[in-house]
């Protein structure tokens, strides 16, 4: 979706540009793009592989989410310098075409440390990163999609989607993160992250067993700062991340997920959450009831579509409920 902080292809797509609008709740790499296995491992790579890619990849972006997610270009400037890929912050209705929200998985970061070291990225970027954006340090686990009661295109998310993914956590258990220094892809200014012991790539794997997602784009954790307001040269961009590079690991006990939504509309405004699985307990907690029966209240096609049946609000929510084996479960 517009807003992902993502690295650039190997071949770029056609297209108007790249990353879209500023949020960066996103979870996109590449292969071969800036961050990899290098940054996201908590050493952010080289000066070339690790920070941006190296070139910056490409012109194009493509298409994301269902929808261009247009920019303002990128990949190699007028001198032959390769740069990064300017983004905007807009409303996209080709990419929403209506649906009033976009669901994800995040891990919530209310930590000091976590704020001022995002705060020493973004004063190294001064100039550099578009201004603005209320949304809260996170790392994206998963994107479901956008909730829709009667589930009709390839991006909408149903309430029994949401269910197996509910389902699927009943063998989850708190787990460590490392937060490490700056990093950056094509179109946005990051934290690594790393997984030491391999907790997020199984999550992902359960999600994708319970409720297969349609996005297949290669997953790097991350930590967002910033979107890129302009098309800078990647080297200046290097030279100002270098001092921040080797930061030691910031630890974070992940002890709940959220299951969290944000305006399609308004792609850079704050992440709302829904529901919340303690992983210590083995809870799941309605965070904002009336939020979660409002994601799933519009059906996703006009009505009369869907083999002529009707949404109805009351049974979706209903089926959204705390998963027994996930309520009742207990842990050693």
């Amino acid at each position: 979706p517009p807003g992902q902080a993502r690295g650039r292809p190997r071949r770029a797509p056609p297209g108007p540009g790249a990353a879209a609008a500023a949020g960066g709740d996103g979870c996109r790499g590449g292969g071969g793009d800036s961050g990899g296995s290098g940054d996201s491992g908590g050493d952010s790579g080289g000066d070339s592989g690790g920070d941006s890619g190296g070139d910056g990849g490409g012109d194009g972006g493509g298409d994301v989410g269902g929808g261009r997610s247009g920019g303002a270009g990128g990949g190699r400037g007028r001198e032959g310098r390769a740069t990064t890929i300017a983004s905007r912050i807009g409303d996209f209705p080709e990419w929403h075409r209506g649906r009033p929200c976009y669901a994800v998985w995040a891990i919530a970061l209310d930590d000091a440390a976590i704020q001022a070291r995002l705060d020493g990225l973004r004063r190294a970027l001064h100039g550099l990163l578009l201004p603005g954006g209320a949304r809260q340090p996170h790392v994206t686990l998963q994107v479901c999609g956008f909730p829709a009661a009667l589930p009709a295109r390839p991006d909408d998310f149903g309430p029994q989607q949401l269910q197996a993914q509910l389902d699927a956590l009943a063998g989850a258990a708190a787990f460590e993160l490392h937060i490490g220094g700056a990093f950056s892809f094509v179109s946005a200014a990051c934290l690594s992250v790393r997984d030491p012991a391999g907790s997020l790539a199984r999550l992902r794997a359960a999600w994708q067993q319970a409720a297969p997602c349609s996005d297949a784009t290669p997953y790097v954790p991350h930590v967002t700062a910033g979107l890129y307001a302009g098309a800078w040269p990647l080297r200046e961009v290097r030279a100002r991340l270098r001092p921040l590079r080797r930061a030691p690991p910031l630890r974070l006990q992940v002890e709940a997920l959220d299951w969290m939504s944000y305006d399609s509309r308004h792609v850079a405004g704050p992440l709302r959450p829904l529901l919340r699985v303690e992983l210590a307990g083995g809870r799941v907690r309605v965070v904002d009831p009336d939020g979660l029966r409002a994601a799933f209240a519009a059906p996703a096609v006009d009505a009369g579509a869907a083999r002529g049946a009707r949404a109805d609000v009351a049974p979706c929510a209903a089926d959204v409920q705390p998963a027994a084996a996930i309520a009742a479960r207990s842990r050693r």
